[in-house]
């Protein structure tokens, strides 16, 4: 019976620790799908803005890079 119990609980720490890490990656996809979409708009918002589109690629990533940078900045900021 104790040989049963053991073997239960040892199954139901690994399930658990998998869904932990389940949960973990599906929130740091999640994180990292809202980034690439905040990026984008905060691309067109800087075009709108600038009045005119940012079409160079490279130029846009820049910005979407600065853009996340200071938004992780001030997050950093924030928590403490």
């Amino acid at each position: 019976m104790a040989e049963a119990q053991e073997k239960a609980a040892a199954e139901s720490g690994r399930i658990r620790e998998q869904a932990q890490a389940q949960i973990e990656a599906e929130r740091a996809a999640a994180a990292a799908s809202l980034k690439a979409d905040v990026g984008a708009l905060a691309s067109e918002l800087a075009g709108k803005i600038v009045g005119e589109a940012l079409e160079d690629d490279a130029r846009s990533q820049r910005v979407v890079d600065r853009f996340l940078a200071d938004l992780d900045a001030e997050q950093a900021g924030a928590s403490k």
